[in-house]
Parts: C-alpha cells; structure tokens; sequence
C-alpha cells in the first residue's frame, strides 16, 4: 500500500458525503464553521436546490481559526458569504460561540429551537475528512434528528500529501475511537481497510 492509497482511503472514508439526488428534503442545513468558503458555498448550492428552507450556520472561534479581514467569527464570514450567494438572511439561523463540534452541535441545535425550528431531518455540511464525525456527533447528542451528510470534493494528490495533512487524517480516526467512548459521538464502525491504511500512515512523519 503506497501513501497516496494509504491517504485516498482514509479521505473517503472520513468523507461521508451523500450525492446531491440522494439528499432528502429536509428542515435545514447545518453548517460547520471554518474558514473555507466552500462549506458555505455547498450549503448555497443545496438551499437553491431547494433541499431546505433554513440554514443553521455555527463557530466562533477556534484555536486554529484564520479568518479573512473584517470578519469576527466563523458563522458572520459563512453568512456574508451565504449573503453574495443570493440566500436571503431570513433563512439564515447564527451561533457564534462555538468552538468546537461538540459545542457547533448543541449551540446550533439549542439556537434553531429558540428561532422556532424543531428540525427532525437536518443536512450537515463540514469540510470533507470533517464530516464522518461531524454527522456522528449530531446523532449522539440528537438520536431522534435524522441526519446526513454533504460535502464539496477536495482536489486530492500531493495536497495532500505532507506530514501535516496526514497527521490531521490520521487524527480524525482517533477521535471517532475516543470521543465515542467519552460518549460525544455516536459509535464509529472503522472497517478493517481503513484501520490497515491508518496503521501505514502512522509510519509517515511524526505522530
């Protein structure tokens, strides 16, 4: 197994992203904040689609966060950009404290009852080796939410292929083992494959 096949199982794995036809209607979109504005660009696509009528946009700021200028938090630079892609402000609900999933999660959540949105079917949008845990943490802490998940591709190859990409890779397969058993997330099936290519890449760079 080489690295790049090593890396492109984990990626795909981690990215549990279902087609856009496949997505069902839901009561909203439920943003992960970043600094990437394709997260916003995808949730954009999928609100003029017409796959729900809301937006949960959430994130302040992480210990990573580099936003551009003039921006404060996660959530205000997802919703100006929501705002250049046409949606309307009133289909937009912000949390803006947040600083990390856990937090998006039930911040988002607790901010969408206060607006009147009891959501039972929620697309969640993060950015792509994000997402696995991302929807994992939403049926956790939101068992009886139904949710799936919905990404932009990523250009693969040497992107990512340094050891700074494959550590956060590799990092995203230990915590679906450890937030599950702190009970943060829900319980992870990590196939045999996935674990062999985790294992290869534990011997590329640092840990």
């Amino acid at each position: 197994m080489t690295n790049l096949q090593a890396t492109r199982i984990l990626y795909d794995f981690l990215t549990q992203s279902t087609p856009i036809d496949r997505l069902p209607q839901s009561d909203a979109i439920f943003v992960f904040g970043h600094n990437d504005y394709r997260v916003a660009d995808q949730a954009a696509k999928l609100y003029h689609l017409g796959k729900a009528p809301k937006i949960i946009v959430t994130g302040g700021i992480g210990p990573r966060t580099k936003l551009p200028v003039g921006y404060e938090t996660e959530a205000q630079y997802y919703a100006a950009t929501l705002a250049i892609k046409s949606v309307p402000q009133n289909a937009v609900i912000l949390e803006d404290q947040s600083t990390n999933t856990l937090q998006n999660v039930q911040f988002g959540i607790s901010v969408a009852k206060l607006a009147g949105l009891k959501p039972c079917c929620l697309i969640a949008i993060a950015m792509p080796p994000l997402l696995r845990r991302s929807i994992a943490t939403i049926r956790q802490q939101y068992p009886k939410i139904k949710v799936v998940g919905s990404t932009f591709n990523l250009v693969m190859g040497d992107y990512l292929l340094t050891e700074r990409k494959i550590a956060r890779l590799r990092g995203e397969v230990e915590r679906l083992i450890r937030y599950a058993e702190q009970g943060d997330i829900a319980p992870t099936v990590i196939p045999d494959e996935v674990l062999e290519a985790y294992k290869h890449l534990k011997c590329f760079g640092a840990s």
